[in-house]
């Protein structure tokens, strides 16, 4: 049996700790270890939540610390420094005076940033700005997800013609280049007059959920194939065998539960080691108890349970043996 070394996965151990402390660790409580113990990590994480935090600020920062509208023009305004008035938007420094140069840095409450050709307060459209990045990124990573699961759980749990269909759809979308069918879309929605109408919803040029649906909807193949591919490959998994051997059907509500308890396995070596070694492999094997066949079905998926020996298996074993030992699939199905 192989034995579990931390250094050969990148774990570094404290003093105290062996290999045995960290094994029954879940992969979140690991990754968490190792974040905690990176200070450029930490260092870069809490300059990422300083920059979500002050962007999400941005309302905040504009009406309440700058006093001034970041979307409004304010070519002829003032604001007053070290006791004097001063135009945002001032006279040409040239020899000739001609041209208009916008205020610069201020590093006070108003125009921190200074100003822009329309008298705009800068540091507050750079908030703006930033604010939307992130909603229309986070919105979109969550939009491209919560499809691709969806239609990745379909595609991968029914297979053939429904596999097949949803693919070669996802296949359609993923032969444009992204940023060529980004801009395409963007072109034609965002320059329209009536924005997008959506039946009982309407959006205008100017919202936001436009290049957030246009983002989702691109990126879905990218997500979508590999967790089809999980789905499919847990699909062959001997507890979900031994699940269907036990009567459960596709829609059967008990078929989770029944998974569930046969996959509940605390040392999860179950199915590892082998069957002649394991205590009462004899018995379990059905070799003394040739009328109950559920018996060498459970330990052979490795779900030996107390209760699990009962004459009312019969039924599970026989059916799970004339089951093909994998489902036929289309030839497209295996591509992940």
């Amino acid at each position: 049996m192989a034995v579990f070394e931390p250094e050969a996965e990148g774990i570094v151990l404290d003093a105290e700790e062996t290999g045995g402390d960290i094994v029954g660790r879940s992969p979140w409580a690991l990754a968490g270890r190792r974040l905690l113990r990176n200070r450029i990590s930490l260092a870069a994480l809490t300059l990422f939540l300083l920059i979500v935090v002050v962007s999400f600020g941005a309302p905040i920062y504009a009406h309440d610390i700058a006093h001034t509208d970041p979307f409004a023009s304010n070519v002829t305004g003032t604001i007053k420094l070290n006791g004097k008035t001063v135009d945002v938007i001032q006279q040409g420094t040239g020899k000739l005076g001609l041209g208009e140069t916008p205020i610069g840095p201020t590093w006070s409450s108003q125009y921190f940033l200074g100003a822009d050709n329309q008298g705009r307060d800068v540091a507050a459209r750079v908030l703006y700005g930033g604010r939307s990045s992130l909603i229309i990124g986070l919105s979109s990573a969550a939009l491209a997800c919560l499809l691709a699961l969806l239609f990745a759980l379909v595609a991968g749990f029914f297979g053939g013609f429904t596999d097949t269909i949803i693919s070669r759809l996802m296949d359609l979308v993923w032969a444009f280049p992204v940023y060529l069918l980004a801009i395409s879309l963007a072109t034609v929605l965002l320059t329209s007059a009536h924005g997008l109408n959506l039946g009982l919803f309407t959006l205008s040029a100017s919202s936001l959920w436009i290049p957030l649906l246009i983002i989702g909807l691109i990126y879905v193949p990218y997500v979508y194939r590999p967790i089809r591919g999980q789905v499919l490959s847990l699909r062959e998994k001997e507890f979900v065998e031994a699940a269907i051997a036990q009567g459960a059907g596709s829609f059967d509500g008990d078929r989770a539960a029944a998974a569930d308890d046969c996959h509940d396995d605390p040392d999860g070596i179950g199915p590892l080691v082998p069957l002649d070694r394991r205590p009462g492999a004899a018995g379990e094997l059905g070799h003394d108890h040739p009328g109950r066949p559920g018996a060498a079905l459970h330990a052979t998926m490795g779900c030996d349970r107390a209760g699990d020996h009962d004459p009312a298996d019969r039924v599970g074993a026989e059916r799970l043996r004339r089951r093909p030992s994998r489902r036929a699939r289309s030839p497209l199905e295996g591509q992940v």
